[in-house]
């Protein structure tokens, strides 16, 4: 985005002068502060929609789960801003909203079943291609590849056991009911991230991108 763009050069212009750099410093600043000023309007945005239709709390979970998790198994990326700042943001909130307006749908067993369902559709995903690499961030080392599956691995487990528990409190009522909409959030947002990472989420975001859906299975 020009907005984001002039920005980013004006403050790495400024800082390449005022710390007497050259050009090729001037560039990292520059490209340090797209993804800095971008995550500050992306996260205006996502966060003034969100309040604006009343699940603010359930957007930022999301928002946080969904980070923490991509930053271990990965995933696809869209080629420009604008359509990764719509993509996410209505994923988002629409997950949200799921989670919100379906919570009376949800019997303590249901949730159950759906909390196993994710865990197994997660663990396997991770096992088939996690981790999964882009242009904006390649693992090639293999020694990398085996740290971030370990940790994928690691990952889904320890999201199994703090959901569990968040369940089991809530069915004995040290809870309040509506915990349940976190609880179906954090499986609705795990899905997601494997979605991301699976050939029919590449196939997904290629096409969003406008570019020929050709991915690697």
């Amino acid at each position: 985005m020009r907005l984001i763009n002039g920005l980013a050069y004006r403050c790495s212009n400024m800082l390449m002068n005022q710390l007497k750099e050259n050009h090729e410093k001037r560039r990292v600043y520059y490209y340090g502060f797209i993804i800095v000023f971008g995550a500050i309007l992306k996260g205006l945005i996502i966060f003034s929609v969100s309040f604006l239709l009343g699940v603010l709390l359930p957007t930022l979970f999301i928002v946080l789960m969904f980070g923490s998790v991509r930053m271990i198994i990965g995933g696809s990326h869209l080629d420009k801003y604008w359509r990764c700042i719509f993509t996410s943001m209505s994923f988002f909130i629409l997950i949200s909203l799921a989670s919100k307006y379906s919570l009376n749908y949800w019997n303590s067993a249901s949730i159950a079943v759906f909390v196993a369902v994710t865990f197994i559709i997660a663990l396997s995903g991770i096992l088939k291609w996690a981790p999964s690499d882009s242009p904006n961030r390649p693992i090639t080392n293999e020694i990398e590849k085996k740290r971030f599956r370990t940790l994928s691995i690691l990952y889904s487990f320890l999201w199994v056991i703090l959901i569990s528990c968040v369940l089991i409190l809530n069915i004995t009522g040290r809870l309040s009911d509506s915990s349940k909409i976190y609880i179906i959030a954090a499986c609705f947002t795990f899905l997601l991230a494997i979605f991301a990472i699976s050939p029919a989420g590449y196939k997904f975001f290629r096409f969003v991108s406008g570019k020929k859906a050709k991915v690697k299975l």
